[in-house]
């Protein structure tokens, strides 16, 4: 009953709260919290310490509602993923863990996200992967946040996902790739 998202994945709402993963139910406002604050508060600890132990998490119903109409969750997805998975080798099961171990980052398109929290996530020196979704507001502000990620980390390394995105964007060339999955 294990997940990966606990251990290596951050997830930035609309309104710049911060979770484990978009389908929980469990996020920490961000109140100028350090990210080594937030990854380990005492509710994204005891959240791993559950992943640990094997129990059925109710902040995490979505993916095991799923799964019980044999239907493949968000969890087994993101377990079975050959760079970020289980299998992963920055993977650790731990119930502390270090900004490094964050390899994947999923923000809402319609955050507006604060300076102070991109300074914060631009700690997380091991992101390979940014997972956008939602209905995007601004695109200047969404733009102005690419051009934070260029800035504090190596864009080059990270690849970008868009569930839906309408446009290209000039900055996406300083990224290792991009892909948009449009929705039917």
């Amino acid at each position: 009953m294990i997940c990966v998202k606990p251990f290596n994945n951050l997830h930035i709402n609309d309104k710049n709260e911060i979770s484990i993963c978009r389908f929980t139910k469990n996020s920490i406002q961000n109140k100028n919290l350090a990210i080594n604050d937030i990854t380990n508060s005492v509710q994204f600890t005891n959240l791993r310490e559950s992943f640990i132990r094997r129990d059925t998490i109710t902040a995490c119903d979505i993916c095991w509602l799923s799964e019980s109409k044999n239907n493949k969750s968000f969890r087994l997805v993101s377990n079975s993923n050959k760079h970020h998975g289980l299998d992963n080798p920055l993977l650790n099961i731990s119930k502390y863990i270090i900004v490094d171990q964050v390899q994947t980052l999923e923000v809402n398109l319609s955050a507006i996200i604060e300076s102070n929290l991109i300074k914060e996530i631009s700690k997380c020196k091991n992101i390979e992967l940014i997972n956008f979704y939602g209905t995007l507001i601004s695109k200047e502000n969404h733009c102005n946040f690419l051009q934070k990620i260029i800035q504090y980390l190596d864009a080059y390394k990270i690849s970008l996902i868009y569930d839906n995105f309408q446009e290209e964007l000039s900055e996406w060339k300083n990224f290792k790739d991009y892909q948009i999955y449009e929705k039917n």
